[in-house]
């Protein structure tokens, strides 16, 4: 989930070279997202 996460935070960010040095605005999404990423590796 993390590197499904991360891919997702390059791509939100449009920075798909370093996502990790914008970590302030992702933060806000983190839990919708892994609350999305959860629920369809559930859903497969």
């Amino acid at each position: 989930i993390l590197v499904i996460w991360r891919r997702r935070t390059a791509k939100a960010s449009g920075d798909g070279e370093t996502p990790q040095q914008d970590p302030i605005q992702p933060i806000p999404d983190i839990g919708d997202i892994i609350e999305e990423e959860v629920t369809r590796f559930r859903n497969e």
